[in-house]
């Protein structure tokens, strides 16, 4: 029986180069990304932001060479409402906070 052969140094050495090119942390980002299947949410479970999430997955796509591709059906638009109870109906503070929150809403959607 023959004994097991050394590892080949120069393998070795550029199998640990290749691995270096690659930012590990970001494989935490996919995971939490595919448990909760919400970039938001996956943020919150890693204690980032959203944008930094965002860019890890940028950059996970980059160095997978990974391509989006865009949905094979139209997405309708998601009309958005405010709904309350009628009890606060008439109570100032939530007139005030539903007025400000439709004017913000009609200025970024302008």
């Amino acid at each position: 029986m023959s004994s097991p052969s050394p590892p080949d140094q120069a393998n070795l050495a550029w199998r640990i180069a290749n691995l270096r090119r690659f930012d590990l942390n970001l494989l935490l980002s996919l995971h939490a990304l595919l448990h909760t299947r919400n970039v938001t949410q996956a943020g919150d479970w890693l204690g980032v932001t959203q944008p930094a999430m965002s860019s890890d997955l940028r950059r996970l796509r980059q160095m997978a060479g990974l391509k989006l591709l865009e949905p094979p059906l139209p997405i309708p638009d998601v009309a958005e409402s405010m709904y309350w109870s009628a009890a606060v109906d008439r109570d100032p503070g939530h007139v005030w906070l539903r007025n400000l929150m439709r004017d913000i809403a009609s200025a970024l959607c302008a």
